[in-house]
């Protein structure tokens, strides 16, 4: 159908035109993008054990980030989208690949994932042996490099059962390979990084955004140099939100189904997840939880039969006995210690007041289409504000929410009709994002 002429002595109204390129904005860009693998690549010359310029290397990176994500925050449509994006992933992996020769400073988790591999690979139970055991004997002869890197020897592991198969899957791959699980997991987090950019998309957003997370210090460091299963973790978290958020915008429920596995392959690798399920609770409905709970069981009661073992009741010591960057719990404890209130009562007190929170949550109505996405955040918020023991990896899971809740001109997502749908409160997003940078000063004792 023709256009209607415009009225006689008025001009045609022009089409919108899309603000002129930074050039400048691209070049800052790029120049950070350059300095951070050049510092990344200075991990590989800190000693063992040199806690110090770790820590100063690390704030420094951090503070050279900051500016970044400004650029990509501040007017993203000023930075042409494809190159841009390109650069955003050559620099994530650069910097990844640059930590892989790193030795793991203070984080020894990783000899333990190996190391369960390793039981697995013989066909035992890593359920079933503590390392010291004398089942274990003969997978740890003189001269073993992995063995004496373990910690806590006396202890069965306390990793569920979706990591102990990632374990496994890769020691027969590659086996007593301490890069190679790193290569691994730098590869599941990449992984991450394009399942977000997506899912920023799909949301309204600039996949520009997908730097806040990619170029982070703190996901880079703990899976890149030291190796965390958290990776893991971020990767099925992120697919089950990639898959709720298509289930909202096409209406179809059998993405919810996806979404709900994702929930439950997440938890499977590590139990914090289970967590979320309180935020997910209206938009899935009671049967979806309970299957996500049922896909959860059956994987943790399949491996137990079909490999032998048990719960390690190490689990019941971790929660009893580990303190690390948990400063709530340590006011909490000193000073009711003054009143006579044991440190049993005060963790369960936390511990308690994080199921109410999330109790509240799961009751609280949904007031935009994505609120299972804010509610997840401030889920994963609240745990590690309550937990005793808030491991500076951890953190990597509060970290995947921040790019959609940081303030910048594109942070209002869409629902299917086009109306504006908040999904997350900035201040937190905000406040996570400096965690991140901090949270690494808080100490790193040999944890599982």
């Amino acid at each position: 159908m023709p256009s209607e002429a415009a009225p006689p002595g008025t001009a045609a109204p022009k089409p919108p035109t899309r603000p002129p390129y930074s050039v400048l904005g691209g070049l800052i860009l790029g120049l950070i993008g350059l300095l951070a693998v050049g510092g990344y690549g200075l991990f590989t010359a800190i000693p063992g054990g040199s806690r110090a310029p770790y820590l100063i290397l690390y704030s420094g990176l951090f503070a050279l980030y900051l500016p970044a994500c400004y650029l990509v925050l501040r007017a993203p449509e000023r930075l042409p989208l494809r190159p841009t994006l390109a650069g955003i992933a050559g620099v994530a992996v650069l910097a990844r690949l640059a930590l892989i020769p790193a030795p793991p400073v203070f984080s020894d988790d990783i000899y333990r994932y190996v190391w369960d591999g390793r039981v697995q690979a013989a066909g035992l139970s890593p359920y079933a042996y503590s390392p010291t055991a004398p089942q274990l004997t003969a997978l740890h002869p003189p001269g073993d490099s992995i063995w004496p890197r373990i910690n806590r020897k006396p202890a069965i592991t306390i990793y569920p059962p979706g990591a102990e198969l990632f374990y496994a899957a890769l020691y027969r791959l590659v086996p007593d390979s301490v890069a190679a699980m790193k290569l691994a997991l730098v590869l599941v987090d990449l992984g991450s990084c394009a399942v977000l950019a997506s899912l920023l998309g799909r949301l309204g957003q600039s996949p520009l955004r997908v730097l806040i997370y990619a170029w982070a210090p703190l996901p880079v460091v703990e899976f890149g140099a030291s190796g965390h299963i958290e990776a893991l973790t971020v990767l099925f978290t992120l697919l089950a939100l990639w898959a709720g958020v298509v289930a909202v915008q096409r209406g179809r429920s059998a993405w919810f189904g996806l979404a709900t596995a994702g929930l439950a392959a997440a938890a499977l690798v590590k139990l914090i997840p289970l967590l979320l399920l309180a935020g997910w609770a209206r938009v899935l409905g009671r049967w979806r939880l309970a299957v996500a709970g049922g896909i959860f069981g059956a994987g943790y009661a399949a491996f137990v039969l079909w490999h032998g073992g048990y719960l390690s009741p190490f689990v019941v010591t971790y929660l009893r006995d580990e303190y690390v960057n948990a400063p709530v719990y340590y006011l909490l404890a000193r000073g009711l210690a003054l009143l006579g209130i044991g440190d049993g009562l005060v963790r369960l007190g936390l511990f308690s007041a994080l199921l109410i929170y999330a109790g509240v949550l799961a009751l609280q109505p949904d007031r935009s289409p994505y609120a299972f996405v804010s509610k997840s955040f401030r889920l994963v918020a609240a745990y590690l504000l309550l937990a005793t023991s808030a491991h500076p990896w951890s953190a990597t899971w509060l970290l995947l929410f921040v790019p959609f809740t940081l303030p910048g001109a594109d942070r209002v997502a869409r629902s299917p009709d086009g109306a504006p749908s908040g999904i997350g409160p900035p201040g937190l997003a905000l406040a996570a994002l400096c965690y991140t940078g901090i949270t690494i000063w808080g100490g790193y004792p040999g944890s599982q």
